[in-house]
């Protein structure tokens, strides 16, 4: 994604650019990966040259790359709609911290869409609700091991994050996905486990 975005833009700059990228977020994992690297891209080229990411052109490209970049670039707690180019900011919600459980196994996005648009189903009801959900842990019963394993510590459900492999539980109290980790780790073999912070702010100001 790096690679195409910089050969749409090459003809703009006015400066040479050589990238490396060292990757820590999983490929396939549903942590948005390739495309905050993208949003972390588009910032760099865009201070360098002094471009406005909310110029016209721009603006336009930025979803085509990755529905999730201006997600990305805008951060916090956001309503996305139509291909990711309307955000709308809402009120942060409650949960301090988080526990991801990363299964060492990939979901693409289009594998996930395919599901997706293959099962015919009404959206379970729910302010927060993953839609992605009932059919990426039908066609992926690991997920569903994990849950059980995660609801035999005493922990509520795990969620999905984006459209998966990794699953996540929330927690209100910011220390306690720290001290749930290692006891985690313990019992879910095959899985990696990390307790985050969320991120207030984005990349950029778009």
């Amino acid at each position: 994604m790096l690679y195409r975005i910089f050969k749409a833009l090459e003809h703009r700059l006015s400066l040479g650019v050589s990238i490396y990228l060292d990757k820590h977020i999983p490929l396939g994992a549903g942590l948005g990966g390739a495309s905050s690297n993208a949003a972390g891209l588009i910032s760099f080229l865009a201070r360098e040259m002094g471009w406005v990411l909310t110029a016209p052109w721009l603006r336009a490209l930025i979803p085509t790359w990755g529905a999730d970049i201006p997600f990305f670039l805008r951060g916090g707690t956001v309503l996305v709609e139509g291909i990711g180019e309307r955000l709308t900011p809402m009120d942060p919600v409650a949960w301090q911290s988080y526990l991801l459980i990363y299964p060492e196994f990939e979901i693409s996005s289009a594998r996930a869409y395919q599901l997706f648009d293959q099962h015919r189903f009404l959206p379970e009801p729910g302010e927060w609700v993953n839609d992605f959900r009932s059919v990426i842990f039908e066609a992926y019963p690991r997920l569903n091991e994990i849950e059980a394993v995660v609801q035999g510590q005493g922990l509520p459900g795990v969620q999905l994050s984006g459209s998966g492999s990794t699953v996540f539980i929330p927690f209100l109290v910011e220390h306690d996905a720290a001290a749930w980790e290692d006891r985690l780790r313990g019992v879910l073999s095959g899985c990696r486990v990390m307790a985050v912070k969320p991120v207030l702010v984005g990349i950029d100001d778009f």
